[in-house]
């Protein structure tokens, strides 16, 4: 069983109950708006999968706030918000305050999630700890759950963006045996992190693994012994924009994961920058990095030079990010790293 365990030099971090099948999921949209159609293809993948569902306001149409504005949503005036701050706050809210439901999942990122930070309970919160799944622009809510809540949570597969298959009819790979494989990974890969049978609750051990076909990669540092620490990261746009604002964790002796999205090399260069000049790298034990997608060429040859005199361990290619694919990494969570076999392992305690 889960349980929470004490940190050297910080709060306690709470590893939530996790999820058994027949449980009740709910969903939210946090940062930008979904149809209804979308809203309903949602309900049906998590019911199939042997969920309860149990929708936000904004999500069941009883202010259409969370739809998007052709349908009656948008009711912050802004087309690319799902409602103001104060709602999609008090949603989540809601949903963690709510004895019925045992794990939050976002329906989609887009743009929008920092601002709900000020109006979170992060007390609440902590007192009804509950499986948090998302990413991109949910980097905001992770990072201000980790740092004012001590919440372990999932940077994994949102709904509408990953489990109901846009991705997969868009994007690479374009068989439909190889659009199940990706289905099927990201699933296997949330489940053994969040399920009551998955690695980490049942054995308090989890190995993250990438895709068939994909491996983690050594970038530079040292590649032998063991590197320890817990994770903290996410979307790297979303997380430097945090700093100094109190609700980016502090990153002293963490392992920290990057990915990003539609960034140009140079830009995400300049957030490195303002990382390291932020004292980041001389804090971390090390770095794993996920894929820069749509970034153009130059970003690998770009990555390789930044760190290349950095005396950290940095593994790249960590399949947890904007590809299709997502795999699930428990940020908060007791992280090892072995360089040698380029081996990621989760714990809940050390």
């Amino acid at each position: 069983m889960i349980s929470s365990h004490i940190l050297k030099n910080e709060r306690a971090m709470l590893y939530p109950p996790p999820l058994s099948k027949g449980d009740c999921i709910g969903l939210v949209a946090l940062a930008s708006p979904i149809s209804k159609a979308e809203r309903d293809d949602c309900v049906k993948i998590l019911t199939e999968l042997g969920f309860q569902v149990r929708l936000s306001k904004g999500l069941r149409g009883e202010n259409g706030a969370c739809l998007r504005p052709e349908e009656g949503g948008g009711h912050s005036g802004l087309s690319y918000l799902a409602g103001d701050a104060r709602q999609r706050a008090d949603e989540l809210n809601q949903m963690f305050h709510d004895r019925r439901i045992q794990a939050v999942f976002c329906v989609r990122g887009g743009y929008g999630s920092a601002e709900l930070l000020p109006f979170l309970d992060y007390r609440g919160i902590r007192r009804n700890p509950k499986i948090f799944v998302g990413y991109s622009d949910m980097t905001a809510i992770h990072l201000a759950l980790q740092c004012r809540s001590g919440l372990v949570t999932f940077h994994g597969p949102m709904v509408k963006s990953n489990l109901i298959g846009p991705k997969f009819q868009e994007e690479r790979p374009k068989s439909q045996e190889e659009r199940e494989g990706w289905h099927t990974y990201q699933w296997e890969s949330l489940w053994k992190m969040i399920g009551r049978d998955g690695e980490l609750a049942d054995s308090g051990r989890a190995v993250f693994q990438n895709p068939p076909g994909e491996k983690i990669r050594f970038l530079c540092g040292p590649d032998t012994g063991q590197i320890r620490g817990t994770l903290a990261g996410g979307n790297l746009s979303v997380l430097v924009k945090l700093a100094g604002t109190g609700y980016l964790p502090g990153l002293q002796g963490k392992i920290l994961f990057l990915e990003d999205v539609g960034e140009s090399a140079a830009r995400i260069h300049m957030n490195l920058i303002q990382l390291e000049q932020m004292g980041v790298f001389h804090k971390v034990q090390g770095v794993l990095l996920g894929d820069f997608t749509g970034c153009g060429a130059e970003v690998e040859e770009m990555l390789e030079y930044f760190f290349r005199d950095k005396r950290i361990t940095v593994l790249e290619n960590i399949h947890s990010d904007h590809r299709p694919g997502m795999g699930t990494l428990p940020l908060g969570a007791f992280c090892e790293i072995w360089p040698a076999n380029r081996r990621l392992v989760f714990l809940t305690k050390l």
